[in-house]
């Protein structure tokens, strides 16, 4: 399959989709700089077999997130193997969880997968600064019998959707600080038998981690407010307050593209960042 072909398809976990987060599928957009599965020789899997048995814990005390989007007919490339990987990471001492947002961060915390993608548990790795690692660091550590320097193993932080380049994995945090926010959207409901989460409660958790403030409701005095991310669905009134007092609206892909780029970027950087380009919204 063609590289561009795979880094389209989708697969486990949690999907975003106009900015949400859609029940247990993850249909996200890989952006490269994975390290091949055929890179593993089949010496090397025999030995990691032998020796995943004697190896020492050296994983204890840390939390890895596992995402992956794997998607049946992708068979010239390697996916990460959950169920696998994350057996593997138990037996070495470490713990695999759902969700990077709920756990104290003060903890070693590490998301492990074959590829970037825009998915619930990469961008939250983006959002706290949680190192991004190809799963075959894991096979190296099993075949070395030591914790290596996963650095030369990180993923990308994703596509730059307006220079269309990779963007190397850089931590940086607190992208938002001292920002006053407003964000509203679509609420909660039932996609295809699948559960689509609120566009707030997607969100204000991750601008929050982000540094930013946000507000309870949007004031009549707009100063201070540095803009409004909205999914446009279920805030009719909120979304023509926002043009009357001339706070620029924006969409979660701005947000996404603050996350991937490591900074603020301008609303204006691309079309898809203002929420009702093409649509007829004139914003100021």
């Amino acid at each position: 399959m063609k590289e561009e072909e795979r880094l389209n398809k989708g697969g486990e976990g949690i999907e975003v989709v106009d900015g949400n987060m859609v029940g247990e599928n993850e249909i996200a957009e890989g952006e490269g700089g994975s390290i091949q599965g055929d890179e593993r020789s089949s010496d090397g899997e025999e030995r990691m077999e032998r020796e995943e048995g004697n190896l020492k814990r050296i994983f204890t005390g840390m939390y890895f997130v596992l995402t992956t989007a794997r998607r049946e007919g992708d068979k010239d490339y390697e996916y990460l193997d959950k169920d696998e990987v994350g057996e593997v990471i138990s037996t070495l001492g470490g713990r695999v969880i759902r969700d990077l947002m709920t756990i104290d961060r003060r903890c070693e915390l590490m998301l492990i997968s074959e590829d970037a993608y825009k998915t619930a548990k990469y961008l939250s790795a983006l959002v706290l600064g949680v190192p991004c690692v190809h799963f075959e660091w894991i096979r190296q550590c099993i075949l070395s019998g030591d914790f290596l320097d996963y650095r030369k193993y990180l993923l990308p932080a994703g596509i730059d959707i307006v220079t269309g380049q990779s963007v190397k994995w850089h931590g940086k945090v607190s992208l938002l600080q001292e920002k006053t926010m407003y964000i509203c959207g679509s609420k909660e409901k039932e996609v295809k038998g699948r559960i689509k989460k609120a566009f707030n409660a997607t969100w204000s958790t991750m601008t929050r981690a982000m540094g930013a403030e946000l507000l309870e409701t949007l004031p009549n005095d707009p100063t201070g407010i540095f803009c409004v991310v909205t999914d446009g669905q279920d805030c009719p009134e909120m979304i023509s307050k926002a043009l009357q007092l001339q706070v620029p609206l924006v969409t979660a892909e701005w947000l996404i593209g603050c996350l991937i780029r490591g900074d603020v970027v301008d609303f204006d950087a691309h079309p898809k960042f203002r929420y009702g380009n093409g649509e007829g919204v004139e914003q100021k």
